[in-house]
């Protein structure tokens, strides 16, 4: 079992991690440690990072089947995700991104500080990734990236800007920005029928903001 002792705290101090409606997580000790002999796989905490842990649980389908199940949760925050509007044109971001290894056209994003409200976060990183100050931010919604895999749930702000200057301000040393551009609503749609937009966040954003126009 893999960090087993850090991953029963985390089941004590986060239980709704671990109450599913479908799949029951197995938690006894020697129910894991026969499974794990039979199958060869390790439960327990697999990574952590500030930012994440890589879980591997043992879960029981309504079945009664046993298997391992690998997700990714946050440690402490879930993440922001802020679309800048200025006059009907989209402020984005040119990142560089290495898990696809491309620079992208994409909003400005981050996991934020923990104490902090969503939408404050979204304010921080809406001032370190463009320099703009002063928005009026309005909550779009939340996006779950990848169901499959993370329970990240992500919240999607609005920020209609005031006053554009953009620069870019206190950038993280791990990240990569290069540009800060506006786009019309046309240029958007047609850089994400080409491609040039790809991020899951930016695209949501953008049409959920479209459709509460519309409604």
């Amino acid at each position: 079992m893999k960090n087993w002792a850090k991953y029963m705290e985390l089941v004590k101090e986060r239980p709704s991690l671990f109450t599913d409606e479908e799949l029951e997580v197995i938690t006894d000790e020697n129910v894991i440690t026969e499974f794990e002999k039979q199958s060869g796989r390790e439960i327990g905490i697999a990574y952590e990072s500030p930012w994440r842990y890589m879980l591997v649980d043992l879960v029981r389908n309504p079945a009664g089947k046993l298997f391992a199940y690998e997700r990714v949760v946050p440690v402490k925050t879930g993440g922001v995700a802020v679309l800048p509007v200025y006059e009907n044109h989209v402020v984005l971001i040119r990142e560089y991104r290495h898990p696809v290894q491309r620079w992208r056209w994409e909003m400005p994003r981050g996991f934020g500080i923990a104490g902090a409200s969503a939408m404050q976060n979204a304010a921080k990183e809406l001032r370190e990734e463009t320099g703009i100050e002063e928005a009026k931010l309005t909550h779009l919604g939340q996006l779950n990236p990848d169901s499959g895999l993370t329970s990240d749930q992500v919240d999607l702000f609005l920020a209609e800007v005031k006053t554009l200057s953009t620069s870019l301000l206190h950038k993280e040393e791990t990240e990569a920005i290069s540009q800060v551009r506006l786009f019309s609503i046309d240029e958007i749609y047609q850089m994400i029928i080409d491609g040039q937009i790809t991020d899951g966040f930016t695209m949501s954003a953008i049409g959920i903001w479209q459709l509460s126009k519309k409604v």
